[in-house]
């Protein structure tokens, strides 16, 4: 992430699953990911890389990732790592931070709707 750390790929490994476990995530209630000791993610890694899928149940939204202990993304930052619309399925990669070992996952709004959706998270590789 700032050229001081070694990246290491992994066999791609499902972290998250919101269909499977927890329920769909509503906007503005973060959910913490614990990612160490999963999917061969060493306690001290300190990013992942990620492929995030957002399923859209209703409405426009997206879905934001920061590590555990930092500020909150807020709605209509650019922060989303996917934004996705009513019935879609869209996905993107990117890197997350981790903060203890986990990172949080936080769904946005970008109208005035309630939007709940689910959250997958495959990761392919970590930084230590």
């Amino acid at each position: 992430m700032d050229g001081s750390t070694d990246f290491y790929s992994l066999p791609p490994c499902r972290l998250v699953d919101t269909r499977q476990s927890g329920g769909p995530l509503t906007p503005g209630l973060p959910r913490t990911v614990v990612a160490a000791s999963f999917c061969g993610i060493p306690s001290t890694a300190t990013a992942l890389a990620v492929n995030v899928t957002a399923i859209g149940l209703a409405g426009q939204g997206g879905v934001a990732l920061n590590r555990t202990g930092s500020a909150l993304p807020g709605p209509n930052m650019g922060t989303n790592a996917v934004s996705v619309s009513t019935g879609q399925i869209r996905a993107g990669n990117t890197m997350v931070r981790l903060g203890g070992g986990s990172f949080v996952a936080v769904s946005s709004t970008a109208t005035a709707e309630t939007v709940s959706l689910h959250l997958g998270v495959d990761v392919s590789g970590y930084h230590e």
